[in-house]
């Protein structure tokens, strides 16, 4: 039994064809894609755009992609959902620039079918998930209810871990809408985290806010306040129960639910010092781990400025990681992104932007992964993180011939078979 994983990237091909992805190790299950729509790495740029997909099947996968202008007097800002596609990036008027389709998964990757394509060629990146330890993964598409509990059915299986998107938009998908507001969280059966972000549309100067919790799996934010906000109260035969604090209804969610593997998640504070850091993964020997954070200090329901970073990494050489950031009350509007696949996460003040902070993958270890910060400042920034590792192995007692604990040996001269 084994789980198998991998953080990757490919470019994009020009024209609207399929285009195969090999090199993965193995047949994937599950397939995550995220990314700044960048074409050269590492590379710090204008305009924030922040795009993530996910697929299961040819025909269970969803995309979401926000975008905010940079540089302008008066803020544009579009979001978008989309059940039909895998992969979405919209420009800040709302307009589809690319887009992808899944088709199959394949011996040593995947393939998928271009779409929508202005020949911009971006670096994806993805992470593959696979392995006979995964034995289930779903999409389960819901509709967040407005207050009270709500039990999700649908994903055919009692799950251990479940991670949520969506760009809070209440239209059934596919639909496009003014305002950037997205939405990432996961949850295991005894720890969760959620971060929300937001970016108005049409003010003379940006308005823009985040959030960010450790112990609720849905967070979405609104002018520096709480718009929606869920808690994880049990896995369940068929899906899991979340419980609405804060609600307004109908906003279209995705949930990718895994089942078979180890999982934990947690947080972590930015060091004041560079080096290494072992951060504690209760249960699990990793082989997977993901991170995503608000740039913020602290868990708040909702701040002034849009800085958002996310991670993954399967190795010191098998990492990739992306931010946004849109300034607050920014007249013109100051909005970017950056992208780079030599570093876990990497921490910027909107902006100009000016980089932080920023750690790389270190190793995995047994019940914790050591990631190396290279530049720190004195802000105790938090980060949450998931990891995902193999089933846990069951003890096998030995019953044949045992006495006393003890395995009686062959006489001297016999062959034992």
């Amino acid at each position: 039994m084994a789980f198998s994983s991998q953080v990757g990237k490919f470019q994009l091909d020009t024209g609207l064809s399929n285009q195969s992805i090999t090199g993965v190790g193995f047949q994937p299950k599950a397939i995550i894609f995220f990314g700044a729509s960048v074409g050269v790495l590492p590379l710090t740029t204008g305009t924030m755009l922040f795009t993530f997909g996910m697929a299961v099947s040819s025909t269970s996968r969803m995309a979401m992609s926000v975008c905010s202008d940079d540089a302008v007097a008066t803020s544009a800002a579009a979001r978008r959902n989309d059940n039909t596609k895998c992969y979405t990036a919209i420009n800040p008027t709302g307009t589809v620039l690319r887009a992808f389709d899944f088709v199959s998964f394949d011996a040593d990757g995947f393939t998928i079918d271009l779409t929508t394509n202005d020949n911009d060629r971006p670096i994806i990146a993805y992470i593959a998930l696979g392995g006979d330890d995964l034995t289930n993964a779903s999409i389960v598409q819901f509709t967040a209810g407005g207050a009270g509990a709500q039990a999700v059915t649908g994903a055919g299986f009692q799950p251990d871990a479940v991670l949520f998107f969506s760009a809070n938009i209440e239209s059934a998908p596919p639909v496009t809408t003014t305002a950037s507001l997205m939405t990432m969280g996961w949850a295991t059966a005894s720890a969760q985290g959620s971060l929300g972000l937001d970016s108005l549309n049409g003010q003379a100067a940006a308005a823009t806010s985040h959030g960010q919790t450790d112990d609720q799996c849905y967070l979405a934010v609104l002018s520096d306040a709480v718009y929606r906000a869920a808690t994880l109260d049990s896995m369940d035969a068929d899906g899991f129960t979340v419980t609405w604090t804060t609600g307004v209804a109908n906003a279209r969610i995705w949930a990718l639910c895994l089942k078979g593997i180890t999982v934990a998640a947690g947080s972590f504070n930015q060091p004041s010092t560079t080096g290494n850091q072992n951060i504690t993964a209760t249960s699990v020997t990793p082989q997977l781990v993901l991170v995503m954070s608000a740039n913020d200090a602290s868990n708040s329901d909702g701040e002034a400025n849009l800085s958002i970073s996310f991670g993954a990494a399967t190795s010191s050489s098998a990492r990739h990681s992306c931010w946004c950031g849109d300034n607050d009350a920014a007249d013109p509007m100051q909005a970017d992104r950056d992208q780079d696949d030599t570093a876990l996460i990497k921490y910027f003040t909107p902006g100009t932007p000016t980089q932080v902070a920023e750690a790389d993958f270190g190793s995995f270890d047994q019940n914790s992964f050591t990631i190396n910060w290279s530049s720190v400042d004195a802000t105790a920034r938090i980060g949450l993180f998931l990891v995902m590792g193999a089933a846990a192995s069951a003890s096998v007692p030995i019953h044949f011939g045992q006495v006393g604990g003890m395995i009686p040996q062959p006489p001297i001269g016999v062959i034992s078979y």
